[in-house]
């Protein structure tokens, strides 16, 4: 049986304060998250075997938890984006969110404060296919109180995380 090591989410622990290296190793990786590890230390200013050993304790800590590809939604086909805010019946939080994470046409889900309950992103390839998430599929849900929905004209690009 594998031990966790201590410092990431799943056991509870705090990973502790990043230093600087750190830090510009996870901004470098959410600007290039194919970067070479020689690339890496280049970058950082440090050497190849310090940036492999930080990137392997960034992994083992839970703070790098994988890799993704950045998609082109346009050249997918996915014309329309829209936000919608969901306001649902008290206590009921857990299940609309677990029927929500299981909508295809869903991209992101937040729980949230305020007038709204959750907040999540929809990409489609039409408008028809989104009055179909907002009324066949969120309005047949259960707990849904009412749902405000708000399209995207234009998007910036995602930078790279803070720390």
């Amino acid at each position: 049986m594998s031990k966790k090591p201590r410092g990431t989410p799943e056991d509870g622990h705090f990973a502790g304060p990043l230093d600087s290296i750190d830090k510009n190793l996870v901004a470098e990786l959410t600007r290039d998250g194919r970067v070479s590890v020689s690339d890496l230390a280049e970058r950082v200013g440090t050497s190849r075997p310090n940036a492999h050993w930080r990137f392997q304790r960034l992994r083992d800590r839970g703070v790098i938890r994988g890799f993704t590809a950045v998609l082109d939604r346009r050249a997918l086909g996915l014309e329309v984006t829209a936000l919608i805010m969901i306001s649902v019946e008290q206590d009921s939080w857990r299940e609309v969110r677990a029927e929500l994470e299981s909508v295809e046409e869903i991209e992101y889900v937040a729980f949230t404060s305020g007038d709204f309950d959750f907040l999540i992103l929809v990409r489609s390839h039409d408008m028809t296919a989104i009055r179909d998430v907002v009324l066949e599929r969120l309005q047949s849900m259960g707990h849904i109180k009412s749902t405000k929905t708000v399209f995207v004209l234009d998007e910036g690009r995602r930078g790279p995380v803070y720390i």
